[in-house]
């Protein structure tokens, strides 16, 4: 999974992958339009759902992030967001 770059509204988690209408990384699956994903195969609710923004599909990159076992950081002052395994 590539991520090409963070949305621009960056405290609320999006980044730009180039995937196809469903996400799999590991044992995650996203739905374009759905606020549903699994983890595991466990169903868990998303703060947005996934969508397609100039064909781009746009995740909740903190929700991926975190479920992949990443800590996720946002640097008010650089107004960057850290993605670290």
């Amino acid at each position: 999974m590539d991520i090409l770059n963070e949305g621009k509204d960056d405290k609320s988690g999006w980044g730009v992958l180039a995937m196809p209408d469903k996400v799999y990384a590991n044992k995650i699956e996203l739905t374009i339009g759905k606020q549903m994903a699994t983890v595991n195969s466990k169903a868990v609710t998303l703060d947005a759902a996934p969508v397609i923004m100039n064909d781009r599909t746009m995740v909740p990159l903190r929700f991926v992030a975190e479920a992949l076992g990443c800590k996720v950081g946002w640097d008010e002052a650089t107004q960057k967001v850290t993605i670290e395994k």
